[in-house]
C-alpha cells in the first residue's frame, strides 16, 4: 500500500522474503553501498564519489542507459543519480540514503533499507518518502521499486546459496505485500520477549565499529500507549519539556513535522574550581531527516554544535507492547551512530544517553497518567 500524504509526499514500502539466507548473510550486500550494480540489473555503474566506505556522508554515483527509438535511429541516454548515505546501523542492519543530484526528475527522495531476520531466512524492506516525480505516476514508481527489490532479492539469495558449501536443493523467493505490493512503514523493529517492569526500565547496548560509536537504549512505560507518547516526540522543537538538561529548544527553520525542520537546543554546564563556579552554554542545531507518524519513528542529525560532535545521527521509535498478562504500554527506543567525541569516553556517553532516556520516559509517563487522572 502507498499513499500521497497531506503534505504532498509519496510514501511507501516494498518487502521481499528470502528463504535460506540469514539476515547476517544478506546485510553485507547493502553495507557495500557503492556496489549496488551487482544486485540491480537496471544500474550499469556505481562508484564512490566521496566519503568513507561504511560511514554516513559516503556519496555514490549510479548511472544506467536508456534506449530511445526514433523513426530512423536509436539513441542511448544516460540517467544518473548521486546518493548520500545519511544513516547506517550494523546492529539493526539498516541504512538510509538521500538523492543529492540527478537527471531523472527527483526533487527529494529518502529511502531506508532494512534486513530483518525471520524463520528460515530474512526479509528485506525498502521504504521511501519522496516528492512526486514529474512524468512518473505513483503506481508506476511503486512498480519500479517493487520489481527492483524482487530482482535484488533473487540475486542476493542466489549469491548466498551458491556460496554455501552445503547448498540447498530448492530455493524459494516469496514476495510479501498487500494487493498493491506495498505498505506504508518506514521504521519497524521486532522485539522478542522484552523484560517487563512496574516502572520505566532502561537498557542500553553499544559498540565501536570502524571507528564509529553505535548504540541503542530502550525504556518501557507501563500504561501509556504508543499513540499517547508519540506526539511528545513528534513535537520536535519542544524537547525541553521532557529533558531537564535542555534549557531551551526552539524552531530555527523548516516546516513543523516535515523532514528539513531544524531546532536549536541549549543546555547549561556548571564547572567549579573550588573558589568560583563558571557556567558554560552548550548548544546544538539538529535537523529532522526522516519522520513517519504511522510507525511513530523519526531520525535527526546534528548540523552544528559546540559540544564536540563531529557527526551524529539518532533514531527515536515508540513501539507498542502487550504482554501475555494483558498489561499494555509502550517502549521508547533511542539508537545512534556517531564519531567518537573528544574528551568523552564511550561508556560515559552511553550513560548520558541512558539517563536522558530514563528521564524522558518518566516525564512522558507522568504526563500521560496525569491527563488520564484529571480527564
Amino acid at each position: 500500500m502507498t499513499e500521497e500524504t497531506q503534505a504532498g509526499k509519496w510514501e511507501g514500502k516494498a518487502t521481499v522474503e528470502l528463504k535460506g539466507p540469514t539476515a547476517d548473510q544478506v546485510w553485507p550486500f547493502f553495507e557495500d553501498f557503492c556496489n549496488i550494480q551487482k544486485w540491480l540489473p537496471a544500474v550499469d555503474t556505481c562508484y564512490r564519489v566521496e566519503g568513507e566506505p561504511g560511514q554516513p556522508g559516503l556519496v555514490r554515483y549510479c548511472s544506467s542507459s536508456t534506449v530511445l527509438s526514433g523513426r530512423s535511429h536509436e539513441e542511448t541516454g544516460v540517467k544518473w543519480v548521486k546518493e548520500k548515505l545519511i544513516m547506517i546501523s550494523r546492529i539493526e542492519r539498516c541504512l538510509s540514503y538521500e538523492i543529492l543530484e540527478n537527471n531523472v526528475g527527483f526533487k527529494s527522495y529518502v529511502a531506508t533499507i532494512k534486513v530483518l531476520p525471520i524463520n528460515d531466512g530474512c526479509k528485506i524492506e525498502w521504504s521511501y518518502i519522496a516528492d512526486p516525480i514529474e512524468g512518473w505516476p505513483l503506481e508506476d514508481f511503486n512498480s519500479y521499486i517493487n520489481s527492483s527489490l524482487q530482482s535484488m532479492g533473487q540475486k542476493m539469495e542466489q549469491a548466498v546459496l551458491s556460496g554455501n558449501s552445503q547448498g540447498r536443493q530448492e530455493k524459494n523467493l516469496k514476495l510479501s505485500a498487500d494487493e498493491n505490493g506495498f505498505s506504508i512503514i518506514i521504521c519497524q523493529v521486532t522485539i522478542s520477549e522484552p523484560h517487563r517492569s512496574q516502572h520505566p526500565s532502561p537498557s542500553i547496548m553499544a559498540e565501536e565499529t570502524h571507528g564509529k560509536w553505535e548504540g541503542k537504549a530502550t525504556v518501557e512505560l507501563k500504561g501509556p500507549a504508543a499513540d499517547q507518547v508519540w506526539p511528545f516526540l513528534e513535537d520536535f522543537c519542544n524537547l525541553q519539556k521532557w529533558l531537564p538538561r535542555v534549557d531551551s529548544c526552539h524552531h530555527v527553520e523548516g516546516e513543523l513535522g516535515q523532514p528539513g525542520l531544524v531546532r536549536l537546543c541549549k543546555f547549561s554546564k556548571v564547572s567549579s574550581d573550588g573558589s568560583h563556579e563558571e557556567t558554560e552554554i552548550n548548544w546544538a542545531k539538529e535537523k529532522l531527516i526522516m519522520i513517519d507518524p504511522n510507525e511513530r519513528c523519526l531520525s535527526y542529525e546534528i548540523l552544528e554544535n559546540n559540544a564536540g560532535f563531529k557527526s551524529y545521527v539518532a533514531t527515536i521509535k515508540v513501539l507498542p507492547i502487550n504482554d501475555g498478562d494483558g498489561q499494555h504500554g509502550c517502549e521508547i527506543e533511542w539508537s545512534f551512530i556517531t564519531d567518537p567525541i573528544e574528551g568523552w569516553p564511550l561508556e560515559d556517553f552511553n550513560s548520558y544517553i541512558n539517563s536522558s532516556l530514563q528521564f524522558m520516559g518518566q516525564n512522558m509517563e507522568q504526563a500521560v497518567l496525569s491527563r488520564q487522572r484529571y480527564s
